[in-house]
């Protein structure tokens, strides 16, 4: 489960997890803890998937970046009330951009937006590639970021 340390003593931490259940805080001993780091440098117009504010996972890109390490995230397909949302990185889960030319791939295909097996074939202005598709249904190269 995950938490976050809210105070130090001498053999172990006090957390405060994010989902209480019966207990909003406990002691932990650092040997049953791991420390986790959540990705932050998101940029406008990356695909993520977010938490909505009904708690699922769902597909949207980066819309504005607020100081502070907030995003402003656009739904994909307006599944929930809002069609924007802003979110904390720890409840975000994006894109990889650090790609080579001849990496092997999975990215969105742009003619049914499902996830496709390819090969990076060039690095192209802001942070996109141009990906030859394994097994393309539509175009055998496109754009993706």
């Amino acid at each position: 489960y995950t938490a976050v340390v809210q105070e130090r003593f001498d053999c172990g931490y006090v957390v405060l997890w994010d989902d209480p259940g019966d207990s909003p805080t406990s002691v932990c001993r650092p040997r049953y803890m791991k420390h986790i780091r959540f990705f932050s440098d998101y940029q406008v117009g990356d695909r993520v998937d977010a938490r909505s504010e009904t708690g699922e996972m769902l597909p949207a890109v980066v819309s504005e970046v607020h100081s502070g390490g907030t995003f402003q995230v656009q739904w994909e397909g307006a599944r929930t009330g809002q069609r924007t949302s802003c979110c904390c990185s720890k409840d975000m889960k994006g894109v990889f951009r650090e790609y080579s030319i001849g990496d092997r791939v999975e990215a969105l295909y742009p003619d049914t937006w499902e996830w496709q097996v390819g090969v990076v074939r060039r690095y192209l202005e802001l942070g996109a590639f141009l990906i030859r598709w394994d097994y393309p249904s539509g175009p055998q190269m496109s754009m993706c970021t």
